[in-house]
C-alpha cells in the first residue's frame, strides 16, 4: 500500500484536523503496512435486535455516534515522515439492510455466519477509510442481526460496549422524535494521543519501564508444542472453540480465590500456568494480558484505542503447592496493575528493537478473563444481545479467554490454525477445566503431585522463526 503524504493545512487533503497518533495506533499502524488491509487488526462484533427495527433511524443513530466520537473519522497518512491521525470534520455511513428472508431457515445460519465472517474479515484502507463499518441482517421481520467492525486503530473492545450503549440511548431518542440527551465529551482521543506522548518520556513512564526491562529480562518465550511446523513467515488464520464452565466450578474456584485473598483473574490464571507447564515442561514463561488503559475519568465514555497489553512472568520453579503459586501470582498481576503506565510499545521498542511492532519474540499466548462490556439492552421496544463473534484472525498463536455472560463463565480459545488441530484446542480446555476441578480440591499439593495430564503431546521442532 502507497502511504499517503500530506502536509498540515495542505488543501488538496480537504479540510481535515492532523494530529499525532497515539502509541498503538503507530503500532497498529506499522503493522499494517507489513501486510496491508491485514484483518486480524480488526475488533467485530454482532448483535442480535429483536422487536420492530427501524433501519434509518438505526443509521441515524451510528452516525450520531461518528459525529461524537473524532476517532470513527479518523484515517492515518504521512506527515513529515511521521505517521498521524487524520480527523475528519464530518463523515455519514450508510447501513446495508440484507434481506436473508426468502432462505429456507434451515440453511440461514449459514449463510449469517458466512456473512458475518465476510464482515469481519473486511481488509481496510487506513489511508483511506471508513475505518468503521456496520452493515444489517434481516432474518425475521421482527428479528435482525447487526455487524459492527471498526479496526483497532479506532477502537478496541470496551469501546464497542460504549457504542452499543449510545446506540440504544440514541434510538430510544430519535424513535420519540427527541433529540440526544448524551452528555457531550470534555476530550477527544487526539487530545489522549498529545498527552500520552507528553507523558512517555516522563519521570514515571520511564520509573515504571526500567522496573519492566528488569521483570522481563531474559524472559523465555513458551513453547506450547504444535501439530504443524511453523511456515517461513506470519500467518494469521484462526478460529475458536468454546466450552460453557459449570457454575458450580467457578463458584468453587471464587472461592479458592477469596481464602487466598487473590483474585479470580489471578487464580484462573496460576491454573493455566499449571497446564501450560505441563504442556510444555517449562517453568519460566510469560503470559500476556490486556488492562483497559483509561485512567482518566474522562477517558471512559471514550471510544478510541486505550487498551495497554503487560506481560504476566510465570514462575513455577522449585515445585511450589497450589496455594504458593496462587500467591505468586497474585504478586506479579499486582506489580503489573502498579505499573501499567508504561505502553506495551515503548517496553517493546526497548526490549525487541529489531523485532518492532511484532510482539512474538516475547510472548504468544494471551489469557482473559473479565466481565462482558457489551451489556444486554432493551430500547424503543428493541432487545440487544450479543451474539459471538467470528474470528478476524489470529493475533497470537492462543488467546485463552474466560467471559461472564449470562449463563455463566464461558471458556474459549482463539488459535491459530496452521499451528493447531481442533482436537488439540479442545484437549487443552478439557485439560484446563480438569487442573480447575483438581485445584479446588488440592490446594496446599505441590503442583507436581496434581493428577497428571494424559495424551500430553510433546513439542515439535518449529525451527527459529517467530511468525
Amino acid at each position: 500500500m502507497i502511504q499517503k503524504e500530506i502536509e498540515v493545512g495542505d488543501a488538496t487533503s480537504g479540510e481535515v484536523y492532523v494530529l499525532p497518533v497515539s502509541l498503538g495506533q503507530e503500532r497498529f499502524w506499522r503493522l499494517d503496512r507489513l501486510n496491508p488491509g491485514n484483518p486480524t487488526w480488526n475488533v467485530p462484533v454482532r448483535f442480535r435486535l429483536q422487536g420492530a427495527l427501524d433501519p434509518t433511524i438505526l443509521e441515524r443513530a451510528f452516525n450520531e455516534i461518528i459525529l461524537r466520537h473524532e476517532t470513527l473519522r479518523t484515517t492515518v497518512a504521512i506527515a513529515a515522515g511521521q505517521a498521524v491521525q487524520v480527523i475528519k470534520p464530518s463523515l455519514n455511513i450508510e447501513v446495508p439492510v440484507i434481506d436473508l428472508r426468502h432462505i429456507e431457515k434451515t440453511v440461514r445460519d449459514g449463510e449469517i455466519d458466512r456473512l458475518s465472517l465476510q464482515e469481519a474479515r473486511w481488509r481496510f484502507d487506513l489511508t483511506t477509510g471508513p475505518l468503521f463499518r456496520v452493515s444489517l441482517l434481516r432474518v425475521d421481520d421482527n428479528e435482525h442481526v447487526l455487524l459492527v467492525t471498526p479496526h483497532h486503530v479506532v477502537a478496541d473492545y470496551w469501546s464497542i460496549g460504549l457504542i452499543s450503549k449510545e446506540l440504544g440511548a440514541l434510538y430510544e431518542a430519535y424513535a420519540r422524535g427527541a433529540r440526544s440527551s448524551l452528555p457531550d465529551l470534555t476530550v477527544q482521543y487526539g487530545d489522549y494521543a498529545v498527552w500520552q506522548r507528553q507523558q512517555a518520556d516522563g519521570a514515571v513512564v520511564q520509573g515504571e519501564l526500567a522496573y519492566w526491562k528488569t521483570q522481563l529480562e531474559h524472559l523465555p518465550l513458551l513453547e506450547f508444542p504444535t501439530d504443524h511446523p511453523r511456515a517461513s513467515g506470519p500467518t494469521y488464520d484462526a478460529t475458536i472453540t468454546s466450552v460453557l464452565l459449570p457454575v458450580e466450578l467457578t463458584d468453587a474456584i471464587r472461592e479458592v480465590a477469596n481464602r487466598e485473598g487473590a483474585t479470580f483473574f489471578n487464580t484462573m490464571l496460576a491454573a493455566l500456568s499449571i497446564v501450560l507447564r505441563q504442556y510444555s515442561a517449562q517453568t519460566d514463561f510469560g503470559i500476556a494480558t490486556q488492562v483497559a488503559g483509561r485512567s482518566n475519568v474522562d477517558l471512559e465514555p471514550l471510544i478510541g484505542l486505550f487498551i495497554n497489553t503487560v506481560i504476566l512472568r510465570m514462575d513455577l520453579s522449585g515445585d511450589p503447592t497450589v496455594s504458593q503459586l496462587i500467591a505468586r501470582v497474585q504478586e506479579v498481576g499486582s506489580q503489573a496493575i502498579a505499573h501499567q503506565h508504561v505502553r506495551f510499545e515503548q517496553l517493546l521498542k526497548d526490549l525487541r528493537p529489531d523485532d518492532y511492532p511484532s510482539h512474538h519474540t516475547l510472548f504468544r499466548t494471551n489469557f482473559i478473563c473479565q466481565r462482558d462490556p457489551v451489556k444486554p439492552l432493551e430500547f424503543a421496544g428493541i432487545k440487544l444481545t450479543v451474539i459471538p463473534s467470528k474470528s478476524q484472525g489470529a493475533l497470537y498463536d492462543l488467546n485463552v479467554f474466560l467471559v461472564l455472560r449470562n449463563e455463566g463463565w464461558r471458556l474459549a480459545c482463539e488459535y491459530n490454525t496452521d499451528l493447531f488441530e481442533a482436537s488439540t484446542i479442545t484437549r487443552l480446555l478439557g485439560d484446563y477445566r480438569k487442573t480447575l476441578e483438581s485445584i479446588a480440591q488440592n490446594l496446599h499439593q505441590p503442583i507436581s503431585r496434581l493428577p497428571r495430564l494424559r495424551d500430553v503431546p510433546q513439542p515439535l521442532s518449529s525451527g527459529a522463526h517467530a511468525a
